[in-house]
């Protein structure tokens, strides 16, 4: 298990275009080919994953089966997020197609929630960076759908992302990146944008 750290800010086109510009000037390793994802979020029936997540409550946990649309990557991945007073870390296992359905269809059972289902559907295009020891995510085009209906909202929020398995003082990350860092989570955010709640 390797705790990582995570620092995430929102873009509006002004440093949007800082981004891109530092981005250019820092000489930044491209590390994917850009890439649409597609996530399934799952809850209880009570939304404890949404308003622990919302509260900031440790422990906590978010589930999610996620895939590439356009990419060489045609598996499906089921994902659960841990945040403890640890720290962060992820926890991803390949799943088949009749995973997917199986999960859809019956839920997924967790020790520690029950039996949780299928509530949102999150799709964005991401773009991935290296700079020194951090992964660097640049997500844009967000749009979410309730799971049942389908119908999907655009988010005008650009996201970018700073990861790292290192200790960084967030300091440092702040004077190479004059951005206002923040939590945001893009599973609460399509919850209240189509009024799920």
């Amino acid at each position: 298990m390797s705790f990582r750290t995570e620092k995430k800010a929102l873009l509006n086109l002004q440093n949007k275009s800082l981004i891109n510009e530092l981005i250019d000037s820092k000489n930044f390793e491209i590390i994917f080919k850009e890439r649409i994802i597609k996530s399934i979020y799952f809850d209880t029936l009570n939304f404890d994953c949404f308003f622990q997540s919302d509260e900031g409550v440790v422990p906590r946990k978010k589930f999610r089966i996620r895939s590439y649309k356009n990419s060489n990557d045609k598996n499906f991945y089921y994902e659960k997020k841990i945040s403890s007073l640890e720290g962060r870390y992820k926890e991803t296992s390949s799943i088949s197609i009749n995973d997917v359905n199986k999960f859809i269809k019956n839920g997924i059972y967790d020790q520690d929630y029950g039996y949780i289902f299928p509530i949102l559907n999150v799709q964005y295009k991401r773009k991935y960076f290296k700079y020194k020891s951090w992964r660097i995510t640049l997500d844009e085009d967000i749009k979410y759908s309730n799971f049942i209906n389908q119908h999907y909202v655009h988010d005008t929020s650009n996201v970018i992302e700073f990861k790292s398995f290192y200790e960084k003082s967030e300091d440092e990350l702040i004077f190479n990146f004059p951005l206002n860092f923040s939590r945001f989570s893009k599973y609460c955010n399509g919850i209240r944008m189509l009024g799920i709640l």
